[in-house]
């Protein structure tokens, strides 16, 4: 759990926090009233000696109402926040189970409030505490803070997503006065954001069940509480509405309107007629505020009204008006133009624009500011591994920076496109200190209140939109409460776990600041803002593969190992019955009656994958109707082998079957019952195959990006010889510069400890995903550059040599080659497996230690 002071309160007010929750931590004090107490010395104290302005006029007590109309009141988001805000995180490692204990999820000093609280796995017992009260104010299952069914977590304040699909979160405000306590009893991802106001400010806690007031409040904010689908004011004598309709021609640029102040843009309407999102691409919104020469807003239509999305303040209604309700104030002028920048396509144009006089702009005015920024190409780069930390060492200088912004401000909205829909963690950076709310169970989508996977979800202050093409859209206001800044701001995204993926990234941050601000990057012309149509493709091997198939498992019958019941078996001489008998024997099996049983046992595959069985079996005047298994394979249901004269027939089955390598093929004959002319129970079994299936695949793609790291969320599992546990360590990944590796190529993975503990081993667990143009069967080698054996299985805690272990898909494969040393060819032979992959994704997995090299080569075998 992480605890954020993002550093933008005075002084005086971080040593009162940072002294409080030390004694809370501490028990230092009997009475949270002392520790008050003792603040609010130091707090005159600090005034008197650095005349800081942490003194404030007193204003209306904060309480639930208020604070559940600031949800839906777009009015004054562009005045500075009247608190500081911060995020308790937790990323709910369940390798750290609570075990059913309660712990203190968040212990946060007053006087503040809970503003949001978001989880992507809500576990176990949820218990709310307002300041000094010794029984909780809430108490609950976690889980059904989200549902609406607990007072005061009502819809539609709160939602329950799908687990698999998004998260849960609850806006409904918590308001106290000195403290609050916020406990669970399971280890689980969780979010709480939270606001901590002056000390002299007055707040009315929340208590329940809700004053009449407080309900009532709760009602009308309900009502507004949902994406707009008009605008959420009335036009009047002072607010008026400016329209145009124009016509923007390849390469031109109109002025939409100039506008006088001091005033206000409460609302921007927008329509364009052809594809709304090339068109939203071509045409460009720049804002000008009083006379400045670079804009404050300068962003695609497209990106700038947040795409798909629809909320309470940004989005596209169903009519395919595009609308923007954050307000805009200006103290002298406003001017407004649509630039259109694609090479020969004209769009015709509707814009309104709602705007009022401003009577008492504030001094020090806030203006609106948008930037759009994209990146659409990445290149790869190895991921070393951060062994402390348990994690791929990410490198922030590799992020896609989504803003940037000095001066003093408050962020208020955030919307993120992607392409493919995969992105890693989101960092935010605070006046030179991190303020990162992620990851927490969601990655990047946690900081839009979504859970790491597409739906399609609208509602106030978040969007979540994905599609079949691997478009994923995000979209996050945070108008209620800001992120405040006092020098800088920054946001950024990673390209997937740790900047290892090449997408195409593109955002738009909506923010208030003072004048004057930093220039924007010159966003791309128009014909490179245009959408990828075009899926990426990401580095890969090209592997051509070997089409030679296994050889055919032959086994006679009498020279197997066998086993019956309810009868006896015996190797038979068949010349008396002619000379048509493989080896002139059979295995003679006379049986007791029906369900007796002949098993008999073929040495293990060389290769998984499908095989066709073969069997040559004796007719004869006492033979029985049989059955067949081959381990689980049905292979014949009923076989009448009477016969009036004695002769061998050959049966094959009518579809091939599954058997892996690791599997032993046990044949098994099962009696049915008898011919009525049939005088006895003796079967005979001269020989059988197992034949690998033909059509042997010629290639096999080995997709990128090549890390050998594991999945954000995951946990590696280390261990020293003696069972204790190690550093996790890691490795980095070197891919190969050519696209195309042929076989006997020398490219090879190397896994690198990066501990400065070198004397002792470490042990991992590497993941590779192998892309399969078909289902099939395949040879993989893992060919060593040392002797050291390195393929290792997990075994009490400890890790045990193996010379051949791998798991494919899940399923342990065992058998192959020990790693050799060749000394014709001075070579080290490689360990060798036969792998049934599916069409599509695999994962192959196996343990290693750290300071090896190898070449895995994969090469195709058959299939089907």
């Amino acid at each position: 759990m992480n605890k954020i002071d993002n550093g933008r309160r005075p002084v005086w007010r971080r040593i009162g926090i940072h002294f409080i929750e030390h004694m809370l931590k501490h028990d230092r004090l009997l009475s949270f009233h002392a520790c008050h107490c003792a603040v609010w010395g130091l707090v005159l104290f600090a005034v008197m000696v650095s005349g800081s302005r942490a003194w404030s006029a007193v204003e209306p007590a904060i309480r639930f109402s208020s604070l559940i109309e600031r949800l839906t009141d777009l009015s004054g988001v562009y005045q500075a926040p009247d608190g500081d805000m911060g995020v308790v995180v937790s990323q709910g490692n369940e390798d750290d189970d609570a075990g059913g204990e309660w712990y203190a999820a968040a212990e946060l000093p007053g006087p503040g409030a809970v503003t949001r609280i978001w989880s992507s796995d809500p576990r176990g017992r949820f218990r709310l505490y307002i300041d000094d009260a010794e029984k909780p104010l809430v108490e609950c299952d976690f889980d059904e803070v989200f549902q609406g069914g607990v007072e005061p977590f009502k819809k539609p304040f709160v939602y329950a997503g799908s687990k698999s699909v998004d998260a849960a979160w609850s806006y409904v405000p918590i308001p106290y006065s000195r403290r609050c306590r916020i406990e669970l009893n399971a280890r689980c991802p969780y979010q709480i954001d939270y606001a901590l106001f002056l000390l002299d400010a007055s707040v009315e806690p929340l208590s329940l069940p809700l004053s009449k007031a407080d309900a009532a409040a709760m009602t009308a904010a309900a009502k507004a509480f949902t994406p707009a689908s008009k605008e959420p004011y009335k036009l009047s004598k002072t607010l008026k509405r400016k329209t145009l309709l124009a016509t923007v021609s390849a390469g031109a640029r109109v002025e939409a309107a100039t506008l006088e102040g001091p005033g206000v843009i409460r609302g921007l309407r927008v329509k364009w007629r052809g594809d709304k999102d090339a068109g939203g691409r071509d045409l460009m919104l720049k804002i000008f505020w009083d006379d400045e020469d670079a804009p404050s807003v300068w962003a695609p239509l497209y990106d700038f009204f947040g795409g798909r999305a629809k909320t309470l303040a940004v989005g596209r209604q169903d009519d395919d008006v595009h609308y923007c309700y954050l307000p805009m104030p200006f103290a002298r002028k406003a001017s407004l133009w649509i630039e259109n920048g694609a090479e020969s396509e004209t769009h015709r144009v509707e814009i309104s624009i709602d705007s009022e006089p401003l009577d008492h702009p504030p001094e020090r005015l806030r203006t609106f500011h948008a930037q759009w920024r994209r990146e659409n190409d990445f290149a790869l780069h190895p991921v070393p591994y951060d062994g402390q930390r348990g994690e791929p060492r990410r490198n922030p200088a590799l992020n896609y920076d989504a803003f940037k912004a000095r001066g003093d401000g408050h962020v208020v909205g955030a919307m993120l496109n992607l392409r493919p829909g995969i992105s890693g963690a989101a960092r935010v950076s605070v006046d030179e200190r991190a303020w990162p709310p992620m990851p927490a169970g969601g990655g990047a989508a946690s900081f839009f209140n979504a859970a790491g996977q597409e739906s399609a979800l609208n509602r106030p202050l978040c969007a979540n939109l994905g599609d079949v093409n691997g478009v994923s859209e995000f979209l996050r206001l945070f108008t209620p409460f800001p992120i405040d800044f006092r020098t800088q701001c920054e946001i950024g995204f990673e390209r997937g776990p740790a900047n290892t993926l090449r997408t195409d990234m593109s955002s738009v941050v909506y923010w208030y600041q003072e004048e004057p601000h930093e220039p924007f990057i010159q966003p791309d012309p128009g014909p490179a803002r245009e959408f990828r149509r075009v899926e990426f493709v990401q580095p890969e091997w090209r592997v051509e593969g070997e089409t030679a198939s296994p050889q055919p498992l032959v086994i006679e019958g009498e020279t197997a190992l066998a086993a019956a019941s309810g009868g006896v078996y015996e190797p038979q001489d068949m010349r008396p019955y002619g000379p048509n008998w493989s080896g002139e024997r059979q295995l003679r099996f006379e049986g007791l009656g029906e369900e007796s049983m002949l098993e008999v046992q073929a040495p293990r595959f060389d290769y998984s994958g499908y095989y066709d069985f073969e069997c040559v079996l004796t007719r004869a005047p006492d033979a029985p109707v049989i059955q067949m298994f081959v381990n689980h394979n049905d292979i014949f249901q009923a076989i009448d082998l009477y016969d009036k004269q004695v002769m061998p027939v050959t049966y094959k089955s009518s579809q091939p079957s599954f058997y892996h390598a690791s599997e032993i093929p046990i044949v098994k004959m099962i009696l049915k019952g008898r011919n009525a002319d049939s005088s006895g129970w003796t079967a005979g079994l001269d020989c059988f195959s197992l034949i690998a299936h033909p059509d042997a695949p010629q290639s096999l793609t080995v997709r990128g990006p090549f890390y050998l790291n594991p999945a954000e969320g995951e946990t590696l599992q280390a261990f020293t010889p003696d069972g204790a546990p190690a550093l996790p360590l890691g490795f980095a990944a070197k891919p190969p510069k050519d696209a195309v590796i042929k076989p006997g190529s020398s490219k090879a993975f190397e896994i690198k400890a990066v501990s400065a503990d070198s004397d002792r081993a470490e042990y991992y667990l590497v993941k590779m995903t192998v892309e399969a143009d078909r289902a099939g069967l395949y040879r993989f080698d893992a060919a060593p550059h040392s002797s050291t054996p390195f393929l290792l299985s997990q075994e009490s805690d400890s890790m045990k040599e193996q010379p051949a272990r791998l798991l494919v898909n899940g399923i342990p494969l065992e058998g192959g080659d020990e790693t050799l040393f060749d000394a014709e060819t001075h070579q080290r032979l490689p360990v060798r497996f036969a792998v049934p992959l599916n069409q599509g994704s695999n994962e192959l997995i196996w343990m290693t230690r750290a300071g090896v090299s190898f070449t895995p080569r994969v090469y195709g075998l058959s299939v089907n």
